[in-house]
């Protein structure tokens, strides 16, 4: 059997494939074992987090002691546009039986007197409930 060289072809392309006959097999690398089950180790429970979310319907609402309601008596729809022009946030509620304008809850009970006396400047009667 005679080899017929086409010297049209490059020599590189000749000689790459001359040389990937001369590449040796790669050497067999011994496989492990497999695992067994038995063997496997479970990995520990993932750390809690340091502030875990409360779940919402363990919540509940209780009424701050120290809480300062403070209420006005509106006896027009002038009075009420007044008041919530200076507190855009008010809305009614009823209190002993009476509705009234509540504009805020405060802690501090100065805060709440400062905010009664504004409603008393407009001329309106407060009420603050601790």
């Amino acid at each position: 059997m005679a080899i017929v060289i086409n010297y049209r072809f490059p020599i590189a392309v000749l000689g790459a494939c001359l040389c990937l006959s001369a590449i040796a097999p790669a050497e067999a690398v011994p496989l492990q074992s497999p695992m067994l089950i038995s063997q496997t180790q479970l990995l520990p429970p993932p750390p809690t987090s340091p502030n875990p979310v409360p779940d919402p319907s363990a919540l509940s609402f209780t009424p701050n002691a120290t809480s300062y309601r403070v209420m006005a008596l509106v006896t027009s729809p002038v009075q009420e546009q007044q008041v919530k022009a200076a507190y855009p946030g008010a809305f009614f509620t009823t209190f002993n039986g009476q509705r009234l304008l509540q504009i805020g809850s405060f802690s501090d009970p100065l805060n709440a007197q400062q905010a009664a006396l504004s409603l008393q400047n407009l001329g309106l009667e407060t009420v603050i409930n601790p």
